[in-house]
């Protein structure tokens, strides 16, 4: 059974799209498969390109470390 259409209105994007910030997010396991590793290994070529970008990573797993040393570097 799917929630009511009140549940949704909770989600809805309020904000212009003109004046939104560009967020780029990962939100999953940190395993190899998943490709969190090549996310973050791809954020200096993102930010060469554009400068006004934040990143959003949500997860945890086996490789947090990995890319908690990757970020700090």
């Amino acid at each position: 059974m799917l929630p009511d259409k009140s549940f949704y209105q909770k989600f809805k994007c309020v904000t212009n799209y003109t004046t939104r910030k560009n967020v780029v997010g990962f939100a999953g396991r940190f395993s190899k498969e998943k490709g969190v590793i090549k996310f973050v290994e791809s954020i200096p070529l993102v930010l060469s390109h554009m400068k006004n970008v934040r990143f959003l990573i949500i997860g945890d797993g086996s490789l947090k470390e990995e890319v908690i040393k990757k970020l700090e570097t």
